[in-house]
């Protein structure tokens, strides 16, 4: 068992449109004796900058933390991780990529095209109502349970647009931070479903090809952590005690 010196606090980030709450359930089933503090923190709702959220999170967030960072969040975990590295011990990276957009210099590196970005962001201001069902199937996709795509709804806050969604939105598409991934590939885990229907899976293989630490649920979606909760905790406990040992070797 690690001393309390050694643990480290864990904080859960959520994606676009929902509250920190959506890891409720998760959170609750984390083996307290392996980590200081659990904390489910939202991304700030007022944000039209990187830097309010990032001074959000610095000041929100224990020094020395595990992060778990789904979707959106994760970009903003790795400019956190770059700018103020003192923050985070290791980064999980839930259903998320350094780059979610098609990079059209690099055929290979596979994502949103400019097309689907520039309809997504419209249809938010445009047609709320319709985002949002769709949205919804995108996150919950292989499945098909009307009660799964109730219980996240329960923590999709959206009722309209606003600019600080916008924002986010647009970083969502526009930010690139593979090179920082790669600078801090050691502090940096992934664990992503096989049929996210928002990460490519070329993306994956890039990752893979790449010498990332990825760990992938079979048959799981975007929101494997909800879906197949036990083998997403199985990866989550495991990579916690190597990265735990890990750090005792440097």
């Amino acid at each position: 068992m690690n001393s309390e010196l050694d643990k480290n606090s864990m904080v859960f980030l959520p994606g676009w449109g929902f509250s920190a709450q959506i890891w409720h359930a998760v959170c609750q089933k984390i083996n307290m004796d392996t980590i200081k503090s659990a904390q489910c923190l939202s991304l700030p709702d007022q944000a039209i900058a990187e830097e309010m959220v990032l001074q959000y999170l610095v000041k929100n967030i224990p020094d020395h933390s595990t992060l778990v960072a789904w979707s959106l969040s994760g970009l903003f975990a790795l400019k956190l991780l770059a700018k103020y590295p003192q923050k985070i011990a290791h980064l999980y990276l839930v259903g998320s990529t350094p780059y979610f957009s098609k990079c059209e210099k690099t055929a290979s590196w596979q994502g949103c095209s400019a097309v689907f970005k520039q309809d997504f962001i419209s249809n938010y201001q445009l047609d709320f109502l319709t985002l949002e069902r769709n949205f919804l199937k995108l996150v919950t996709f292989p499945s098909t349970s009307p009660a799964l795509r109730k219980a996240i709804k329960k923590h999709y806050m959206l009722e309209g647009s606003s600019h600080s969604e916008v924002f986010y939105l647009q970083y969502l598409f526009e930010q690139d931070h593979r090179d920082i991934a790669v600078k801090n590939k050691t502090k940096i885990s992934f664990i992503l479903g096989d049929q996210d229907a928002i990460v490519h899976p070329q993306t994956i293989a890039q990752l893979q090809e790449n010498a990332f630490n990825v760990r992938i649920i079979k048959e799981a979606g975007h929101v494997a952590f909800l879906t197949h909760t036990d083998k997403f905790l199985e990866i989550l406990t495991a990579n916690l005690d190597c990265c735990a040992s890990l750090a005792k070797t440097i």
